[in-house]
């Protein structure tokens, strides 16, 4: 509530349950959204490690084949961090400072 404002009394304990209802059906569809970032993020993490594993194999033999398999990853990672972002603004979190983002987001947000 506001401040100085106060909560009118509830008419009956039918309104009540209701308004229980509600608490719980957002707070399932809350922990639901958590856990989809959670997942996101691992994988945004696990595709961040596989990149730099490719990156250092770069210099060998086969690295055509390595620069296709990170382009591949690079855009995969940057389609989950779009996700990740979607969802973030749907449910109100701030964007991080742009210290704080991995190289290829910082180009895409600091070139848009």
């Amino acid at each position: 509530m506001f401040l100085g404002m106060e909560a009118p009394p509830l008419d009956s304990q039918d309104e009540l349950s209701a308004l229980c209802a509600l608490v719980a059906e957002q707070a399932a569809k809350l922990e639901l959204q958590e856990a989809e970032v959670n997942k996101r993020d691992s994988i945004i993490g696990l595709l961040r490690a596989q990149l730099e594993l490719l990156r250092h194999r770069q210099h060998s033999a086969s690295s055509e084949k390595i620069d296709r398999k990170i382009g591949q990853f690079e855009l995969m990672q940057e389609e989950f961090e779009a996700a990740r972002a979607e969802a973030d603004a749907c449910s109100g979190k701030r964007q991080l400072p742009i210290w704080m983002m991995p190289r290829t987001s910082r180009k895409q947000t600091s070139a848009g």
